[in-house]
Order: structure tokens, then sequence, then C-alpha cells
């Protein structure tokens, strides 16, 4: 059982991981994808965006 557990554990912990990085590369792929649409995308728009996800 206690194997087991620990196998559950380390599973659970990289599939987390994994998605973890996969949705900050995608946020990261949208972002990027709406800056070069963007004809505004200036300093004042950059310096926004991340003070709003941050908050």
């Amino acid at each position: 059982m206690e194997i087991t557990s620990k196998k559950l554990k380390s599973f659970c912990r990289n599939r987390s991981g994994e998605l973890k990085f996969s949705f900050r590369f995608f946020r990261k792929r949208r972002w990027e994808q709406k800056k070069k649409k963007s004809p505004f995308a200036d300093g004042e728009s950059l310096k926004k965006q991340p003070k709003v996800t941050h908050s």
C-alpha cells in the first residue's frame, strides 16, 4: 500500500507540474499573439498587462 500511494503521489505531482507548465506556455503564446495582432502594442499597454494578471 505504501509503495502504491507513493507512486500515486509522484504521478499526481508530475501531472500537475505538466499542466501548470503547459498552461503558462499557452498563456504566453496567446499573449504574444495578442501583442502581434494589436496595432496599439506600445510601452504603456505592455506595462499595464502584467499588473492586471498579478492582481
